[in-house]
């Protein structure tokens, strides 16, 4: 029986124009017009985000309509499938102005389309490609320990990104995933090996003498502190990041809100404060930005939470910004007789009136990177001599 997993294809569409007037989308049928008013999205959000979903909606539905008058032929491993994919692809590009970019679109056939190949493929103009869908395939090459550690890091470690990048993912999957990949390092298409090197080791870069593959949970928490930095930043181009300041934040900042609370992932993700705290340097500026109370500008952290009295005993409320102890570059504490006063008066930090307030990320670029989080999530050692011959 033949079914539409013996078939697939990806069609690139060349950039087009696409009549946008006063946030209207507008697609012409043969009898009527068909518009979906996105104005007030585009108001209320990224009007940009907006009109592509609504787009590419309205452009699935099309090509769903038009499938559906070809008595649903498509999809199968012959000859007028193909006929029926080309005239659908061509009567949605004079429906939509969208016309396909054979350069860049592709065909996948699998082992049961044997007859007909060459045909299926001049009659598309489609690049053909080869599809490796997982390990099984890879070990009939009877690769070498170079070629699987390359797969491995080149593909392998990349599976499971963008899953690692929404969701703190359970150690167990983790410990799954990495299992996988160390059996395929070792035994490869014998079945047969055990491991020669501690994964732990393996996972170090090259220069400690590991082969420079990604651990799954150093990468994971690397991604998802991407989250917690967008949140420090808080620029304003985050829908996300603004219902969190506003419905989960509220009056608290990142450092003082009570991760006890919340939906489980969200207390995962407060769990990982103090690698973020470890990566991120606080510089005063004229201390209009932080707060005084709150933020971790100090080097006792956030003040309140190691003198909880502060607010009470100085008179500033809880939500007072280090602009109220500062006047132009000099601070400007009240004066009290409290010891904890007096330590926090001595240890405070240097400013800089002429600037904003900055939180950066310690590394060179003052930014931060998924890169430079993995460096300071795993610990370094000694790098070994030997480390070339890797």
């Amino acid at each position: 029986m033949e079914t539409h997993e013996h078939l697939f294809f990806r069609c690139n569409y060349s950039r087009q124009c696409i009549r946008i007037l006063k946030g209207t989308v507008r697609f012409t049928w043969p009898n009527r017009a068909w518009a979906v008013d996105i104005a007030w999205a585009s108001k209320r959000w990224n009007g940009r985000h907006i009109v592509q979903a609504a787009y590419r909606a309205l452009l699935a539905a099309i090509v769903y309509h038009i499938w559906q008058e070809r008595n649903r032929r498509l999809f199968q491993q012959n000859l007028p499938s193909i006929q029926v994919l080309r005239d659908t692809l061509t009567e949605f590009a004079a429906l939509s102005g969208l016309n396909v970019n054979p350069v860049k679109s592709q065909i996948i056939l699998s082992r049961a389309v044997q007859q007909e190949r060459r045909q299926i493929v001049e009659y598309l103009i489609f690049k053909r490609v080869l599809y490796l869908s997982d390990t099984w395939g890879w070990n009939q090459h009877n690769l070498s320990y170079a070629g699987r550690v390359q797969l491995i890091k080149s593909v392998l470690s990349s599976l499971h990104t963008y899953w690692a990048s929404v969701f703190i993912l359970p150690k167990g999957i983790l410990k799954i995933i990495e299992g996988k990949m160390r059996k395929f390092l070792w035994q490869g298409a014998s079945r047969r090996g055990n491991a020669k090197v501690a994964w732990d080791q393996i996972c170090k870069p090259k220069e400690e003498g590991g082969l420079g593959i990604r651990s799954m949970l150093a990468m994971n928490q690397a991604l998802m502190l991407k989250h917690l930095w967008r949140i420090l930043q808080n620029d304003g181009t985050s829908i996300w990041v603004d219902w969190i300041q506003h419905y989960r934040l509220r009056n608290s900042t990142i450092w003082t809100f009570n991760g006890a609370t919340g939906y489980w992932s969200w207390k995962k993700l407060i769990k990982l404060r103090p690698l973020l705290q470890s990566g991120v340097c606080y510089k005063v500026g004229n201390g209009s930005v932080f707060s005084l109370w709150q933020d971790i500008w100090h080097a006792r952290g956030p003040l309140c939470l190691s003198f909880p009295r502060g607010p009470a005993l100085t008179g500033l409320p809880i939500n007072s910004l280090l602009s109220s102890v500062l006047q132009q570059d000099q601070w400007r504490w009240p004066a009290s007789t409290e010891a904890d006063i007096a330590e926090i008066i001595s240890q405070l930090p240097p400013t800089n009136p002429t600037t904003s307030d900055q939180i950066c990320w310690r590394n060179s670029a003052g930014k931060y990177t998924v890169q430079s989080a993995i460096l300071l999530i795993q610990p370094t050692t000694m790098q070994v001599q030997w480390h070339g011959l890797l």
